[in-house]
């Protein structure tokens, strides 16, 4: 995980005046980056030349802070020249990009839990299934980008509207935060319940999952609970083996008919007004 110089050039270049020609031109981006890299003391996998990782990205914010404002006299100490630019012209523009949002908003919530609860059998056949490919004998196996980027696209859904380039962001948006992302390869090997909300993310990105289920069309387009449990039944069909799937699927459905047969379910579903399998 890390962010090449092209990328670099246009997140600092997004930085609302920043680069104004006069006390920052666009000649010094390159020069920090090199700057940042440069105390690299020997090759590391996890830390790949000309890129920048996490501790990087905050090294090069700091150097770019001292450079416009410190060099040039706005201020008069390095840490004010730092705040300075994060108030000023980092974060306006990084606030966009809140990735707990989409869990506040969209995901955490009663509906999208019980159609997570519902399939918790087939995700967790998806996760056994796409996993370990990387993981030394023994070892805990882990889901790898590779491995989750195969899940999503055996279900199907690639199209023009949703590439297999979007996959890679999702993944890392669903991923915690790790403390030393330079000895440890834990932020590469996604765990059980990170697989979950980069299922939910897909999900919540799909413009065309309904096209699936022509025989639905009451099914919601907007609802995320709707289009998890929606992308969840593509990924059982497509992404696993026939009969595994079918078993699975049989399973679910029973489900259903045991919470509609609930007066007690039957009332707590009354919010999807119209309660049926995709």
């Amino acid at each position: 995980m890390c962010i090449g110089v092209n990328t670099y050039t246009d997140i600092v270049s997004s930085c609302q005046g920043f680069i104004d020609g006069k006390t920052f031109k666009m000649s010094d981006l390159d020069l920090e980056f090199v700057a940042t890299n440069a105390g690299q003391q020997k090759a590391n996998p996890r830390n790949p030349e000309r890129q920048l990782i996490r501790y990087q990205l905050m090294e090069v914010l700091v150097r770019l802070a001292i450079d416009k404002f410190l060099k040039s006299g706005a201020t008069k100490s390095s840490s004010e020249a730092v705040q300075l630019a994060f108030e000023n012209h980092f974060i306006p523009f990084f606030k966009q990009f809140d990735c707990h949002r989409f869990r506040r908003e969209r995901l955490w919530n009663e509906e999208c839990d019980d159609t997570l609860k519902r399939f918790l059998k087939p995700i967790n056949a998806l996760y056994t299934k796409y996993s370990g490919r990387y993981a030394l004998p023994g070892a805990t196996k882990y889901m790898s980008l590779d491995e989750f980027t195969d899940m999503i696209t055996n279900s199907g859904v690639i199209t023009d509207s949703f590439g297999s380039r979007e996959i890679s962001p999702l993944f890392n948006l669903s991923m915690m935060t790790q403390k030393n992302e330079l000895d440890f390869d834990r932020h590469y090997n996604m765990l059980l319940v990170e697989m979950i909300e980069a299922i939910s993310r897909v999900a919540d990105k799909l413009q065309n999952l309904m096209d699936y289920f022509p025989e639905m069309p009451c099914l919601n387009k907007h609802r995320l609970d709707k289009k998890i449990e929606s992308f969840l039944v593509l990924l059982m069909r497509n992404s696993l083996p026939k009969t595994q799937g079918e078993l699975l699927e049989k399973g679910v459905k029973k489900l259903y008919e045991e919470e509609l047969n609930d007066p007690i379910k039957r009332k707590h579903m009354a919010h999807l007004k119209r309660y049926e399998y995709p």
